[in-house]
């Protein structure tokens, strides 16, 4: 596919303080270890050297894994279109695409995110990606980032939802 083919869509998509939000939660059990052996340093030097080390750097090194790679599937969102295709990225763990004559931007209407119920998704302060049910049980996906929802009905068995200012767009 050639890359001038490929129409990005002005969807608002989430910063980076779910990253950070998600490091920081990723990396305090690391604090907690830490300020443990400071404060029960009497007890801890009971236990030899490499124990207390290797339980430091496991902690460590698992809360920065975590935090790289959930802000690796965070930062990897995305909505564009070809000439007869509309792609919907969020998280790399889902992908949806929709040729676009099944799109009805027409009918778009705001949403309220805290209306949905998870179905199956990904979920961090200010940001949300995945598979949620409305109110009448329809399926919704949504890529949210903390900015208003806009729903726009599709021909298919679910809806999407999506911070973009112009639904026309998708047409």
């Amino acid at each position: 596919m050639d890359p001038s083919d490929i129409d990005p869509l002005a969807v608002a998509l989430p910063g980076m303080a779910p990253a950070l939000w998600l490091t920081v939660c990723a990396l305090l059990p690391l604090g907690v270890v830490l300020l443990a052996d400071s404060l029960f340093r009497h007890r801890a030097a009971r236990l030899p050297p490499a124990l207390r080390g290797g339980a430091k750097l496991a902690v460590g090194l698992t809360g920065a894994a975590i935090a790289a790679l959930g802000s690796w599937l965070i930062s990897s969102n995305g909505a564009w279109r070809t000439d007869d295709t509309f792609y919907l990225r969020a998280s790399r763990a889902f992908l949806v695409e929709l040729p676009v004559e099944q799109l009805r931007p027409d009918a778009a209407a705001p949403l309220s995110f805290d209306t949905l119920t998870a179905d199956g998704r990904l979920r961090a302060p200010g940001y949300a990606a995945g598979w949620y049910r409305d109110p009448d049980g329809r399926r919704v996906f949504v890529l949210w980032s903390g900015a208003p929802l806009t729903r726009i009905p599709t021909d298919r068995n679910f809806d999407l939802a999506l911070a973009i200012a112009d639904p026309s767009a998708l047409r």
